[in-house]
């Protein structure tokens, strides 16, 4: 660039000229002024007088525009300093040997150097020493070429901290010192340089991905036709797995077009195709590209305007293995109705295999009541009665007793004592084998009569509701909810070495519910359900089968050393009448009787 005050001095040159050649006007015309004016005419006096108040006018107008035209140049001149030093690049002007002539303020501020410091300093002391012969290149083809010549270096600042820059340069002529000088606008492009290498490693990991991925994958040119419809679509990439799958090869397809390539392609892909070109909106499809014999999902969107993008995944044993789990699950279908038949003829056969056994049980049980009524009548009627008599024997027998025979007295009491014990377990027994009081006064007193009997005889505090309970079940129910509580008690007793029992009864809508829980000493399910029958004993299996039985639920909870809780469930049923008395049919002692008669 040519020096501002270099440009004033032109200027200040020319306006002395322009003054200079005036004064030599006004000059030759004194000189050329008549000595005597008495011998011209007085008209050409005044014409003279005029031209030069005329002449004078034109001085002051061009005085005035000359004091114009410096105001103005002093204006351009202040704002050409104000864009040059704030323009966003660095302008410098250089010499000979890259001596910095001129340099604006941005310039200095990309050097990191007072303005002042730089004038006269070499550019290339500010250019990385890799970069020398890129910059000497650069002025080369300047000089030679004359035009605009661009240039990307790495520059240091005055610290030494790397940038990198781009050069753009120009010849030009000094017209004062009559020799050529670089005007070079210097950018700093660093945050460029850095977002293209950035760009060229995701281009790079994408391309890597691009050609590693499983999915093919290509990347189409929309071709419209006149209407702006597409019409085919030209292959801009593809990757590995596109020429894997398809068995062409990425020379062979690239700058060919879809139908070139697969001219028997079904028009369903094309449709695909075109409604990604035209709406922009990703589609889906899982279809056969018979041309290729091979079933595809693929996925289709619009990365820009005017291109789509694919990719491909072949399904074709995916679709294969589907048919054949169709077919199998076809045939299997018809195996489970075949078996499904079987299985209901097996069940409906089991469940009267069930309801026969049931039945069987049933009948069992009740022979088992039956018998335990008869062995109970037998052991209260006759092996009972006879012990009463044996004792009222002995009784008389210590009343006939002489004074001679007073040492045998004791011998007979104690007799007598134990007839009378043998009795009472006679009768306990005897109540045992056959629930009179069940029969005689319901459920309920029954129960309670268990009850009484555990708190009793072994100790055990017992809490419990009350509830009438012989108007929801048969006479058979209720001996079955007799027998279970029995063996609830009978397993207390034997085995649970409990010091509390509590029973709670209840009624829920149309099943009453019993449960049962004691403090004992509890036991390990697991190690009961392993065990056989003899080791385990009958016990828990009878109560459940029993619950069964009633159609109820059955439940059992314990562990060791937290004791056991037995709950069940059981629906209320009709209880129907009672059958009347028939003669020799026995009859029970009232409640107050038990236990024992």
């Amino acid at each position: 660039m040519i020096n501002d005050d270099a440009r004033m001095k032109i200027k200040e040159k020319e306006m002395a000229k322009y003054f200079k050649n005036l004064r030599k006007q006004a000059e030759k015309r004194l000189r050329d002024k008549p000595d005597d004016v008495s011998d011209h005419n007085l008209d050409d006096a005044q014409q003279l007088i005029h031209e030069l108040e005329v002449h004078q006018i034109e001085l002051e107008m061009q005085n005035e525009e000359l004091r114009s035209t410096q105001e103005d140049l002093v204006e351009s001149r202040d704002r050409y300093h104000e864009l040059y030093d704030f323009a966003p690049v660095g302008y410098f002007m250089l010499g000979e040997k890259s001596l910095i002539r001129q340099v604006n303020l941005t310039g200095a501020d990309l050097l990191g150097s007072p303005r002042s410091q730089l004038i006269d300093a070499k550019l290339t002391d500010f250019i990385s020493a890799d970069y020398q012969d890129d910059f000497y290149l650069h002025c080369k083809r300047i000089f030679k070429s004359r035009t605009y010549q661009a240039c990307d270096l790495k520059m240091k600042k005055q610290d030494g901290t790397l940038f990198d820059a781009r050069l753009n340069s120009i010849a030009v002529k000094d017209k004062i010192a009559a020799s050529r000088q670089l005007r070079t606008a210097v950018s700093d492009i660093t945050e460029m340089v850095q977002a293209k290498k950035v760009l060229q490693e995701s281009e790079e990991k994408f391309r890597l991905m691009f050609n590693q991925m499983v999915s093919a994958s290509a990347l189409y040119e929309v071709i419209f036709n006149q209407s702006g419809r597409p019409v085919d679509y030209r292959y801009l990439e593809v990757n590995a797995a596109f020429e894997h799958i398809t068995g062409k090869k990425r020379n062979e397809v690239i700058g060919k077009t879809l139908l070139e390539v697969f001219p028997g392609t079904e028009s369903y892909w094309l449709k695909i195709l075109d409604e990604v070109a035209q709406t922009g909106q990703p589609q889906e499809v899982e279809n056969i590209h018979r041309g290729l014999a091979k079933y595809f999902y693929v996925s289709g969107y619009r990365p820009v305007e005017g291109q789509v993008a694919v990719t491909f995944i072949d399904i074709t044993d995916r679709r294969e293995n589907e048919k054949a789990s169709q077919r199998a699950h076809e045939n299997l279908e018809k195996s489970v109705e075949e078996r499904t038949a079987e299985l209901a003829k097996s069940n409906l056969s089991l469940a009267r295999e069930i309801t026969e056994r049931r039945r069987l049980s049933y009948r069992l049980l009740n022979a088992q009541e039956n018998e335990r009524r008869r062995i109970a009548l037998e052991i209260h009627d006759e092996l009972g009665q006879d012990l009463s008599v044996l004792k009222l024997q002995f009784d008389f027998l210590k009343r006939q007793l002489s004074e001679s025979q007073i040492a045998l007295e004791d011998h007979i009491e104690g007799i007598s004592a134990d007839l009378s014990k043998t009795i009472e377990k006679v009768r306990r027994i005897s109540h045992t084998l056959i629930p009179s009081v069940l029969i005689d006064l319901g459920l309920s007193p029954a129960l309670r009569w268990q009850i009484q009997s555990l708190a009793k005889f072994f100790k055990v505090e017992i809490t419990s509701n009350d509830m009438e309970l012989e108007n929801f079940f048969s006479i058979e129910q209720q001996i079955a909810i007799y027998r279970i509580f029995q063996e609830i008690f009978t397993n207390i007793r034997k085995h649970a070495q409990a010091k509390k029992v509590s029973i709670k009864i209840g009624r829920d809508g149309s099943r009453i519910f019993f449960k049962i829980e004691d403090n004992g000493i509890g036991f390990e399910m697991e190690r009961i359900k392993t065990k056989s029958a003899a080791e385990s004993g009958l016990g828990l299996p009878a109560m459940e089968e029993r619950v069964k039985m009633l159609d109820g639920n059955f439940a059992v909870f314990s562990r060791v050393g937290t004791g056991t809780k037995i709950a069940f469930e059981i629906p209320i049923a009709d209880a129907p009448e009672q059958p009347a008395l028939k003669d020799g049919d026995e009859t029970h002692a009232p409640l107050s009787d038990y236990p024992g008669r």
